[in-house]
């Protein structure tokens, strides 16, 4: 599999590459999710049309912002008004961040680390990032809710 290095990719490519069903993979280049993804990690990604419905709290989702690949944890969905919103969050941000749900291009499906592929769809990387995925969201009710002053 090529390793596609995570520079500003067209648009189009990546909207041909969701109405096939394309799996490349992403090398992690920042700190964003660490210990989840280390630096160097290579993060295989489904490229597909998935409907905001079809993604579970502690899912890792791809989306395109500023052009870029970026890699962090589905945490919830709203709507506002006729559009839906996605709640992202990197494992080692303080914040989050609320994105279009149309931003979204994949979900991350297997770790390739040190010469070792790790399935997130082995039971046990399921359970875990649905435990990860609840925290990050008691994160952010808590932020919401009670705003620091």
């Amino acid at each position: 599999m090529k390793i596609i290095k995570n520079k500003s990719l067209p648009k189009a490519i990546i909207r041909i590459w969701q109405t096939t069903g394309k799996i490349i993979c992403i090398k992690v280049d920042g700190h964003s999710m660490r210990p989840y993804f280390q630096k160097g990690d290579q993060v295989e990604l489904l490229i597909s049309n998935a409907h905001v419905f079809q993604y579970k709290i502690g899912d890792i989702i791809a989306f395109l912002q500023d052009d870029m690949i970026i890699i962090h944890r589905y945490i919830k969905k709203k709507k506002i008004g006729e559009k839906w919103v996605v709640c992202q969050r990197g494992d080692n941000l303080r914040g989050f961040r609320w994105i279009d749900a149309d931003q979204i291009i994949g979900t991350a499906t297997a770790i390739h680390r040190n010469a070792r592929r790790i399935d997130l769809q082995w039971h046990s990387q399921i359970l875990q990032n649905r435990f990860l995925g609840c925290l990050a969201w008691a994160w952010v009710f808590c932020l919401e809710r009670f705003p620091y002053r």
